[in-house]
């Protein structure tokens, strides 16, 4: 196999990851906001909830892009739908 393509699926596979462990995060400050608080305004300030937005919507963008150039878009929504077994994981974890 050419280097070129692996290193494409390489990172894809880690866009998945990030992109899906950034929800995780998500999923977890707002399980953990007390009742009847404010949603909106208690997710502004937890950090944990902006990380895990930033890790979502920013921090798996590079490899994304650097995955499609890579490798191109035919294959990298199957290299991220890889992400989603973390965040079922994820998910188990913080439902228990």
């Amino acid at each position: 196999m050419d280097f070129i393509f692996v290193l494409g699926v390489v990172l894809g596979l880690s866009e998945g990851i990030v992109n899906n462990m950034g929800l995780v995060f998500q999923k977890l400050a707002i399980n953990r906001l007390p009742e009847g608080k404010k949603v909106t305004r208690g997710l502004l300030k937890n950090k944990l909830w902006l990380f895990g937005f930033i890790m979502n919507g920013y921090l798996s963008m590079p490899f994304a892009i650097l995955a499609l150039a890579l490798i191109g878009p035919a294959l990298l929504p199957g290299l991220d739908a890889f992400g989603l077994i973390f965040l079922a994981i994820g998910s188990l974890k913080i439902l228990k």
